[in-house]
């Protein structure tokens, strides 16, 4: 599908005169990349229309879209019959830049510097050399060990020096060459912070028509990043031995492939932005007593009842209040996940060490508790369950399972996965319905 889409788009755009190059990572397209397609355009809004009309034909699916001040990333799935769900991450940009605001290497460099590869435009090795070196190293303080041969190559050509020099002046661009030359990489990161106030300073000394609308729209990405949410906030829950925990890990370990690099963020049933109780009475917490069946077990009193209220009201406080400690995840493409959530109190308070009417808390939980984007129960035939773990018996399993069918029913936002079968299709069926809740948002804005 990489191949139909990248193809198709290129025709697109320059039947639309619009001009255009891959940056990097190219020798595979359009086949196979392991990252993101990153394409320069000079004309980012006519692109947009072209990027999503493509996309619409081939059947692909917008799921995920982060609007930056040059330009917008975009992703992408289609899921065609008994075949693994595929993923493109288109990236547009009219050039390349710190924060999408401080530019770095101008469009009119890259539009000069351009070969065709393929059928395509490509950026040219010079060009490509300068935005490896100088991209990382203003964003990050580094440069990329995989890059440093190949700077260190181009940094003999006339070219390469040149366009150094003027980007980042002649006297970085000059010490920039001595100490590539020496392979002192370290000394070269060393010099990022000087690097990145030059820049910032050569903006400002250079404020044209361009650069104005370029700050107003990097202000509008902020304000529709605060007021709109464009990641996805979903919790795991399910009687022990269902997968939970593998499914959970997998989705971690891999979010950077399906939503924004690095937002993701882990939390066991609440977001503890409230501290413990017993840290903030200064006391070892409650001692844990388990009967017979696995099932922790809390004692009953008139005090007891008093003390479970108010614990359960803190909790109800820090459900609240805890969402700002992943508003920036949930609101930059990025993906929250809940190992069990407010739901499970429900079901089984006595876990959290408390326990009050179920009643009370499907009050709170429906009018009062933030919820999750999606909710997953997993569940599986009870002689699978018990298999993968014996720590609960097989009455205890069967009990619990129909606490969480009552507790279900009539609700919508809780999916049920049965984990039967290979934890690949478990994955994809979780992955599938992320995908298309995350899709909707833009189709039904059109």
């Amino acid at each position: 599908m990489l191949r139909y889409f990248l193809l198709k788009l290129f025709k697109q755009l320059e039947f639309n005169k619009i001009e255009y190059c891959v940056i990097g990572n190219y020798d595979e397209l359009p086949d196979y990349t392991a990252n993101d397609v990153d394409i320069w355009i000079d004309d980012h809004v006519a692109a947009e229309k072209i990027l999503y009309q493509t996309a619409k034909e081939l059947s692909l699916k917008l799921y995920l879209q982060n609007k930056t001040a040059n330009g917008s990333n975009n992703y992408f799935y289609c899921n065609r019959q008994g075949q693994a769900i595929e993923i493109i991450k288109i990236d547009l940009m009219i050039e390349t830049s710190y924060k999408s605001l401080v530019p770095i290497v101008s469009g009119e460099l890259i539009k000069t510097n351009r070969d065709v590869y393929k059928g395509f435009m490509v950026a040219n090795e010079v060009i490509e050399g300068i935005m490896h070196l100088l991209y990382p190293l203003v964003t990050f303080g580094l440069v990329r060990d995989k890059y440093k041969e190949k700077i260190y190559k181009l940094n003999e050509v006339d070219k390469f020096q040149r366009y150094l020099e003027s980007i980042v002046g002649h006297k970085h661009g000059v010490l920039l060459g001595s100490l590539i030359k020496d392979n002192n990489w370290h000394g070269i990161e060393m010099m990022s912070g000087s690097i990145k106030r030059y820049l910032i300073v050569k903006m400002l000394s250079k404020i044209d028509t361009l650069r104005i609308k370029i700050f107003f729209r990097f202000l509008e990405s902020i304000f529709s990043r605060t007021i709109r949410k464009n990641g996805i906030v979903i919790s795991f829950t399910g009687i022990d031995g269902a997968g939970k925990s593998s499914i959970k890990e997998y989705m971690i370990k891999n979010s950077n492939k399906y939503f924004t690099k690095n937002k993701c963020k882990e939390f066991y049933w609440r977001p503890f932005l409230l501290p413990r109780i017993a840290r903030l009475l200064g006391t070892k917490g409650q001692k844990e007593v388990v009967d017979g069946s696995g099932k922790r077990v809390v004692r009953h009193s008139l005090f007891t009842s008093m003390v479970n209220i108010l614990k359960y009201l803190y909790y109800v406080l820090d459900f609240i209040s805890g969402q700002v400690k992943y508003f920036t995840q949930s609101h930059t493409g990025g993906l929250v996940v809940f190992d069990r959530y407010h739901f499970d109190n429900i079901i089984y308070s006595e876990r959290f060490g408390f326990k009050i009417s179920k009643k009370i808390m499907v009050f709170f939980d429906r009018y009062i508790i933030p919820q999750p984007d999606i909710q997953f129960y997993f569940n599986a035939q009870t002689n699978i369950l018990y298999e993968r773990k014996h720590e609960i018996d097989i009455d205890e399993i069967n009990n619990q399972k129909l606490l969480y069918a009552d507790a279900m029913n009539g609700r919508k936002d809780i999916i049920e996965i049965c984990t039967d079968g290979s934890f690949d299709n478990s994955v994809n069926k979780v992955l599938l319905k992320c995908l298309e809740l995350m899709s909707r948002r833009y189709s039904s804005n059109g």
